[in-house]
């Protein structure tokens, strides 16, 4: 009686003493959103939330071919947040097909190539034509890294223009590619016994 009797009051103190209980772990980053009242302790959105937005306008060709995918954007961005952004950082998919780029997928050998090559590059009023100067405009893996001239202010929008191309994969696909498949059309009357078969291109 005595075990079972200690076992209870075990279990009475601890469920009687949560404020002696060992506090769930939160880094960082959670604690200064607590703090800036962006989220508050249940996870929502706190009254300081915000979001930033864009709105993308693109023109696409593709030449099944030669496989060379070109393109041209506009890109809006709203910049909702109270920081004002120095850097711009844009993810460059396809370049997971760029020699030399670091990856955990493996990657088709025939399907290696020189990633995507960017045609022009507007932001704001600025130009921006050379990608290897690391004070300005860089490519790293699948990343390419933009410090314009002008920093992207607080609460204020900002346009992007952008012309592109890049060769479209055709084996495993990772991120993008393209998938041709051979499909067989059969007759639909027997008063007629051609069959015609044509490719089926899908880009992703």
């Amino acid at each position: 009686m005595k075990s079972f009797f200690l076992f209870l009051r075990l279990i009475s103190f601890f469920s009687i003493s949560p404020a002696r209980s060992q506090q769930l772990f939160t880094n960082t980053n959670i604690q200064k959103a607590y703090k800036n009242q962006t989220r508050n302790d249940s996870g929502k959105p706190g009254k300081n939330y915000w979001q930033n937005f864009a709105d993308y306008n693109i023109k696409v060709s593709f030449d099944p071919f030669t496989q060379l995918l070109k393109g041209s954007e506009t890109i809006s961005y709203e910049n909702n947040s109270p920081d004002t952004l120095k850097e711009v950082i844009i993810r460059l998919y396809p370049d997971l097909y760029k020699k030399g780029v670091q990856r955990l997928s493996p990657i088709a050998e025939k399907d290696l190539n020189d990633g995507v090559q960017i045609e022009s590059f507007k932001i704001g009023e600025e130009n921006i034509t050379n990608f290897h100067d690391r004070r300005k405009a860089f490519m790293r893996n699948t990343l390419l890294y933009i410090h314009p001239s002008q920093a992207v202010l607080p609460h204020s929008k900002t346009n992007f223009e952008i012309s592109w191309n890049y060769k479209v994969s055709t084996g495993l696909p990772v991120r993008t590619g393209m998938v041709e498949k051979l499909i067989k059309m059969r007759p639909y009357s027997k008063a007629i016994n051609k069959t015609n078969f044509y490719f089926v291109n899908v880009i992703f």
